[in-house]
């Protein structure tokens, strides 16, 4: 069986932990005639940059043309022949309706879809195998080490003229600038996000956190991770850092520890937290919150 190493790409699609239910042109499910069950597949979408005018002129891509023309010579140039290579910039829409174009990660890329039932191999660029689920997902950079074959006709099976692209092996590269890819049914560039305008007062980012908002609104609390420093003013109207924690009611017990004890009132802080935000023994006693 013929392998080829192809160029590292971007994983723009399918799945390399779950296979895929499989379903014909029509919609009705694909029964695999050894089972009896509905076929499944490990569908899988690399994403090459185009450095040429028709994929078959790369080093990679005359390799595969070559088995094609070997097994049908008089085929290969009919729009039928499935050569599982797309034109990412084609806005000839598919047997879905979906125009490669048109969805994320096809422009300016030669895109190869793998397909086998039988998960494929993963590893790291040690080489490495990769047991962790989750670890190289859609939008990620990989590698991969691809069996390809004539499809040729088999008794009892529906037959299209093409080759098989198999992912025997895929190594791990690395991350996307741009993220992972969200793959998703739905035509994202229909849903007009905003639409309508947007509420007063929505922000790209959260909010900084300001101390003096806290006195009216405790849940801001969350964007502080110790306890405010103290201010005598507030103290009557707000006894922080209490009401930023659940601390049990006042019970005159006493936290035993090799620093300044601690009252039941400090809640949940440590002394150490206490005086890095600014309160000193003196204002800790005035409050309460220390022996």
């Amino acid at each position: 069986m013929p392998k080829i190493l192809l160029p590292v790409g971007r994983m723009i699609g399918g799945s390399n932990y779950e296979p895929q239910k499989q379903f014909n042109d029509d919609g009705t499910p694909q029964i695999d005639i050894k089972t009896g069950l509905q076929s499944e597949r490990f569908n899988i979408g690399l994403a090459i940059p185009k450095k040429e005018q028709h994929w078959n002129q790369s080093e990679w891509g005359a390799k595969i043309y070559a088995i094609g023309v070997g097994a049908y010579p008089a085929l290969v140039t009919t729009p039928s022949f499935s050569w599982k290579i797309t034109d990412g910039d084609s806005p000839i829409p598919n047997k879905k309706g979906r125009r490669p174009c048109d969805q994320q990660g096809y422009p300016g890329h030669w895109v190869l879809w793998f397909s086998q039932s039988w998960a494929p191999v993963l590893v790291d660029r040690e080489k490495q195998p990769i047991v962790q689920p989750g670890v190289i997902m859609p939008g990620d950079w990989i590698q991969v080490n691809a069996v390809v074959e004539a499809n040729k006709p088999h008794a009892g099976r529906a037959h299209t003229p093409g080759v098989y692209l198999n992912p025997e092996v895929i190594v791990h590269i690395g991350y996307h600038r741009e993220g992972r890819i969200i793959t998703s049914s739905v035509n994202l560039n229909e849903i007009e996000v905003g639409a309508g305008g947007l509420p007063e007062g929505v922000l790209s980012a959260p909010a900084a956190y300001n101390p003096a908002q806290a006195v009216h609104n405790p849940a801001q609390a969350a964007y502080n991770s110790a306890p405010a420093a103290y201010n005598s003013a507030q103290a009557a109207h707000n006894p922080a850092p209490a009401a930023y924690n659940s601390a049990p009611a006042p019970n005159h017990e006493y936290y035993q520890t090799s620093e300044p004890v601690l009252t039941a009132l400090a809640g949940t802080f440590t002394y150490q937290q206490y005086r890095a935000s600014g309160w000193t023994d003196d204002t800790l006693r005035a409050a309460g919150y220390l022996v």
